[in-house]
């Protein structure tokens, strides 16, 4: 723990020195985070209104498709998914019961039914669907229905001589292995009246025959096939017929509730039928034959292709009791590429990387579901968001590419022509720190090269005021080596005499000894502030008062006071007539209160008295310098004590030392020293540590 406080510690103090380089670089990586977030904001907030118009639009798209398989085409087509290909003949499909409303004997006019319906190719408009019903009720009957073209009118057969003299079908279903072979004529309908004849379309009933045998020249009446042909429009030549014929295999799955229906073989039945002119050869004209049916019915699954745009998908699911594989369907559409220049191609790459690193994922799938279980599901293709929009993105992401490539062009030019260049002065600036003695003998670790601009001119500066301070500091030493060789013999000079008058005047009765004795302690303290060797540092009177303890002993300061009051006729000591013994230095002492009656006696208001009273209690002697004048004016009053501070008036006469030495003294003998304004002058009390006995 202690190492990673250290580790944050140093780290922080680094972070400090390089603030300058760090406010700069982490400006700029700011400004580029925050264009970065910026275009990532832009970007998905254009995104979103593009996103869901697209998701409406599949929505829509799904709509359609579902409206197409509501009825009953959709329900056809649904339940008839692998189908098998007409190449091999017409698919048998397996038709819901709602056929039912399209049987003949229901309506007058017939319907396509567009699932089940394979157009020709020789007839584009004509087409043909078989289908067997969906309950085995009906029978195993199928169930066709067509249309085609023809421009004369339906004959006849004449029934005596063979049913294919007239307009005829030639119809072959094979099953399970066994083929059947049916031709069906045309009977025209009578109509009971005028009125009947005129309001109904031409119709005819259709007769069946089962040819026997492999020659077909016989055959016999089928009573099973049942139909009619329309002619919806007399003006037009497009007939419709629906009838219905027996499959012989499915007889059996028919009857037996224990086989499977609509037959699970059922996609094996094939199933050719010819539309034949009369022709009273052996062999007719074929008007229409299934062998030119299309691959595809009218309605198919494929055709939802033309809702879905390009890379879009629909998948078809059959209900689950059909059991059949889903049915795909892809758009026919396909994307049109464009080939641009490299550098543009590189750009829209890199655009569309980070498009996609920065747009949300969407959901582009839809799903509906039938009542009997089938579905439809649309897939989208998110791509076709960004065909759209993915140009004014480029522009926004190019633009961010370029403003973050400027900031990174700004932060190299502010590094190389402002940043380095300040580190380098700084260094150089740390490195003159200690270079005052050889300033004109080193050599700087960084060159600056910048001469003309601000950081040249700036260097140029900071030499200058370096061999300014070097050559003042060179004139200050030499003129304080001076002054302390001056001062050095002074004090030798005053030490000689002071000696000799110490001894002629040591008797204390002497009224010179007290003066003598306190320039003795003065030269004593002062002479400190001069080391012995020219190495050692010297010190001022500030710090020689300061830091100088003495000697503490026993001391009588009831016989100081005394003594004071004594010698000056204006002092009063109006104290404790028993001794007040005290720990103090005699010299100390005796200076501090020398000091503070002399500074009481200068301020007294004349014909006044200066009063002195001292006590003692349990730890303490207190002593009390009263006199009578002007308030001190320093606030605050401790001031007075600093060094150097004077009340006194005149220029320089006073130095300020007498009540700061006295305060030190005290201080340092455990004392303590402060003055108070009190009504009518100034008192100063002293507090020195007590000594008992």
């Amino acid at each position: 723990m202690a190492g990673i406080i250290q580790s944050l510690t140093s780290l922080k103090k680094n972070l400090g020195k390089a603030k300058a380089r760090v406010l700069v670089f982490g400006t700029l990586s700011a400004m580029i985070l925050v264009v970065l977030a910026g275009t990532v904001f832009v970007l998905r907030l254009s995104y979103s209104p593009v996103v869901r118009q697209y998701q409406a639009g599949i929505h829509r798209t799904l709509q359609r498709v579902v409206s197409e398989f509501e009825g009953f085409e959709g329900r056809t087509a649904f339940i008839n998914m692998n189908r098998s290909s007409p190449a091999l003949g017409l698919p048998l499909i397996h038709l819901p019961l709602d056929y039912l409303n399209y049987l003949p004997g229901h309506i007058e006019e017939l319907r396509p039914l567009a699932a089940c319906s394979y157009p020709f190719n020789t007839q584009p408009g004509s087409e043909m669907c078989a289908g067997i019903l969906d309950s085995r009720k009906a029978g195993a009957m199928a169930y066709i229905q067509g249309s085609f073209d023809l421009e004369e009118e339906l004959s006849v057969p004449a029934y005596s001589k063979s049913p294919t003299t007239g307009h005829h079908f030639l119809l072959s279903i094979e099953a399970k292995g066994v083929k059947q072979a049916f031709v069906v004529t045309f009977d025209p309908l009578r109509r009971a009246d005028a009125l009947s004849k005129s309001t109904f379309s031409p119709a005819w009933s259709l007769t069946g025959f089962r040819y026997l045998g492999e020659g077909q020249k016989s055959y016999v009446r089928e009573p099973d096939i049942k139909g009619r042909v329309l002619l919806p429009d007399s003006a037009s030549s497009h007939y419709r017929y629906i009838f219905q014929a027996p499959i012989q295999a499915f007889m059996a799955d028919a009857v037996s509730d224990s086989k499977p229906w609509p037959p699970s073989d059922l996609t094996n039945v094939k199933i050719s039928m010819k539309v034949v002119a009369p022709d009273y050869s052996d062999t007719g004209r074929a008007i229409t034959d299934t062998a030119n049916l299309a691959e595809s019915p009218r309605f198919t699954f494929s055709n939802m292709s033309q809702y879905l745009a390009s890379g879009e998908k629909l998948t078809f699911r059959a209900p689950a009791a059909v059991r059949d594989a889903p049915v795909e369907v892809e758009s026919v559409e396909s994307s049109a590429q464009q080939h641009h220049h490299q550098l543009r191609m590189a750009l829209e790459h890199v655009a569309d990387a980070l498009i996609r690193a920065v747009i949300p994922s969407i959901s582009t799938q839809r799903n509906f579901n039938f009542d009997d279980g089938s579905a439809v599901e649309l897939n989208g293709n998110a791509s076709l968001i960004l065909s759209g929009w993915r140009a004014a993105a480029q522009g926004t992401i190019a633009f961010a590419m370029l403003l973050c490539t400027s900031l990174v062009i700004a932060g190299f030019i502010l590094y190389r022509f402002l940043l380095e260049p300040l580190n380098n002065l700084r260094r150089n600036t740390l490195y003159l720190r200690d270079k005052f003695q050889d300033a004109e003998n080193f050599r700087l670790p960084y060159t600056i090269k910048n001469e003309r601009d601000e950081v040249g001119v700036l260097w140029a500066s900071i030499l200058d005021l370096h061999k300014s301070i070097t050559s003042y500091g060179r004139e200050a030493l030499e003129s304080t080596k001076k002054q302390a060789e001056f001062l050095r013999a002074l004090g030798h000079e005053i030490k000689s005499p002071l000696q000799e008058l110490t001894m002629r005047h040591s008797n204390t009765e002497d009224p010179s000894f007290k003066s003598i004795k306190r320039i003795t302690h003065a030269l004593k303290i002062l002479s400190a502030t001069q080391g012995e060797g020219s190495t050692s540092p010297a010190m001022g009177p500030q710090e020689a008062i300061s830091s100088y303890r003495g000697t503490l002993t026993r001391e009588d300061v009831s016989e100081y006071l005394q003594n004071a009051a004594d010698e000056n006729p204006n002092v009063i000591y109006d104290g404790s007539i028993r001794k007040l013994m005290v720990s103090a230095d005699g010299d100390m002492l005796e200076a501090a209160l020398t000091a503070i009656l002399n500074n009481a006696n200068d301020f007294r208001a004349e014909g006044t008295r200066i009063t002195i009273t001292g006590y003692t209690d349990a730890q303490w002697v207190l002593i009390s310098i009263m006199n009578y004048g002007p308030h001190i004016k320093n606030h605050p009053i401790e001031e007075v004590f600093e060094y150097g501070v004077s009340s006194r008036s005149g220029d320089g006469d006073h130095g300020g030392l007498g009540l700061y030495m006295a305060k030190k003294n005290i201080t340092n003998m455990g004392g303590d020293l402060v003055a108070k304004n009190v009504e009518g002058g100034v008192r100063l009390e002293i507090k020195l540590v007590r000594i008992r006995g």
